[in-house]
């Protein structure tokens, strides 16, 4: 296989690099604020999260 057509079969398009980032965002922002939800909701934090 030619280099310059493995590349491209490899690379990341810019809708992929995109959904990636927000991806990542949306994860990093659910983990962030579990700690501070289970500190309002105190006991009910399982409710709180299952209700969510």
């Amino acid at each position: 296989m030619e280099r310059a057509a493995k590349y491209a079969e490899n690379s990341l398009t810019l809708a992929g690099a995109v959904a990636m980032g927000t991806g990542v965002m949306i994860g990093a922002g659910i983990f962030a604020l579990t700690g501070q939800v289970a500190e309002f909701a105190g006991s009910l934090f399982p409710m709180a999260f299952l209700l969510a």
